[in-house]
């Protein structure tokens, strides 16, 4: 069982996760978004599941969802820790919210769950090691993190 101090240091590094991923999600900011995910790593969704390999897929995810939010008028993200747990010394389990605001509304239009897993590398940085993105009102959303791929292989 894990302590509340030790709860509280795996939430500080799921948000500082989130923090750095959302630099390069609304602002497009991708120098070193690789650095955050440890690869080979799978990516799931209600549309499917993808393996990154390299840290260009890494940026060619980041891309593609980019287009999405453009398209669709997204302006903005705001993701929210829900609950981070140590599972062992090395591994995190961490459920975040993510909602999304398009134009200039006053309140999210979409908000869905996801689950990851971010581990301790050996270079004493942690990484995100998996995610499932339950996103059930967008398909389009859930394809753009999936995408990629499929462009990839033609």
């Amino acid at each position: 069982m894990t302590s509340r101090l030790e709860n509280l240091v795996a939430e500080d590094i799921a948000e500082d996760l989130l923090y750095r991923t959302g630099l390069a999600l609304v602002q497009g900011r991708l120098d070193g978004v690789e650095d955050c995910f440890l690869l080979p790593q799978s990516i799931e969704t209600t549309e499917g599941a993808r393996i990154i390999r390299t840290p260009e897929d890494v940026r060619a995810v980041f891309e593609e969802v980019r287009s999405y939010f453009a398209e669709s008028g997204v302006v903005n993200i705001v993701r929210t820790v829900v609950e981070a747990r140590f599972v062992s010394d090395t591994e995190i389990e961490t459920v975040h919210v993510s909602r999304l605001w398009r134009n200039s509304n006053e309140r999210p239009e979409t908000t869905y769950p996801v689950f990851s897993v971010i581990k301790l590398c050996d270079d004493g940085k942690w990484r995100s090691a998996h995610s499932n993105y339950a996103i059930t009102d967008s398909r389009c959303h859930g394809s753009a993190l999936l995408a990629w791929r499929a462009k990839a292989e033609t």
